[in-house]
């Protein structure tokens, strides 16, 4: 795809602002594509933004799940010596 950028190019030089990726076939021209230009900042301000909402999501459930079981009254609640003693019989 590079190559056919790079012949429209030479075909009509002005088509150059519309497209979007590289059309140069070396690894520059190819890293350039697959990532795209000026992208880095996107992809880090993304995963930053990621791990703040994985962190305070995990914040908030952990102090919804404490305070659950905090606040629980059971219905059924086991005994308080579930097992009998060793030398009953």
């Amino acid at each position: 795809m590079n190559r056919l950028r790079a012949a429209y190019l030479e075909l009509d030089p002005d088509i150059g602002k519309f497209l979007m990726a590289s059309p140069h076939d070396d690894l520059a021209g190819l890293l350039a594509s697959v990532l795209g230009t000026g992208t880095g900042i996107a992809a880090a301000l993304a995963a930053t933004a990621g791990l703040v909402f994985l962190a305070g999501s995990s914040i908030h459930g952990y102090k919804s799940y404490a305070g659950f079981w905090r606040d629980y009254t059971p219905v059924s609640p086991s005994p308080t010596d579930p097992l009998p003693p060793r030398n009953a019989r």
